[in-house]
């Protein structure tokens, strides 16, 4: 790129035929990269957008998830509760069947 520096009085320095070419290769070049990194930019864009949209649904279906385990521990309190009440009816049934068992043999 030596071919491109001004001179002492600041004056650019003419151009011939194959400096013409070579900077229109050099140009033509560049375009190119700078157009594959606009397509990498968008990529990277798209990407980053999925990202965002992805932590979204996970962020919700979390939320989701907690309201299910809570749901589901107060339905383990209830059976707990339940069982617990069938467990005391049949003591009851036992001593009370007892208890008739025995006076009627008296």
């Amino acid at each position: 790129m030596s071919e491109f520096h001004l001179r002492q009085d600041s004056e650019p320095m003419s151009l011939g035929g194959d400096q013409s070419n070579y900077m229109l290769s050099t140009i033509s070049r560049l375009e190119k990269k700078v157009d594959r990194l606009s397509d990498i930019i968008g990529n990277l864009v798209r990407f980053e957008e999925r990202q965002a949209n992805q932590s979204k649904d996970i962020t919700d279906i979390v939320k989701e998830l907690v309201e299910l385990k809570a749901n589901l521990q107060n339905l383990q309190r209830k059976v707990d509760q339940w069982i617990n009440r069938g467990i005391g009816a049949w003591t009851l049934a036992v001593i009370a069947g007892s208890i008739l068992g025995f006076m009627i043999k008296r």
